[in-house]
């Protein structure tokens, strides 16, 4: 198997070669991801921060839950950075469980 992967690694040297020589990028990266449904653009990583944050399991009657769910939703639709973070963090760790499964 690892010699596949190392005649694979050969092949694509020699493409990045080739294309090099025609006076193209040795790597191509595409916008949109071969095995994805809905595709994204490649996103590019600007800055990291840590934040502390607590998780909470909580018990709480169907009613009360309901409405804390209709106020958290009325302020995170306006909050664009708390959408964002959400969203990259939730494709990366689907992302990661997918590759895992292959």
């Amino acid at each position: 198997m690892k010699s596949k992967k190392n005649e694979q690694k050969k092949e694509e040297i020699k493409t990045a070669i080739e294309r090099v020589k025609m006076g193209e990028k040795a790597w191509t990266t595409t916008d949109k991801p071969k095995d994805s449904k809905k595709n994204l653009p490649i996103i590019k990583i600007l800055a990291e921060r840590k934040v502390e944050m607590v998780e909470l399991d909580v018990d709480i009657p169907k009613a009360t839950k309901n409405i804390l769910i209709d106020i958290g939703m009325k302020y995170i639709v306006k909050d664009e950075k708390a959408l964002l973070s959400y969203a990259f963090s939730k494709c990366i760790k689907d992302g990661l469980k997918f590759l895992k499964k292959k």
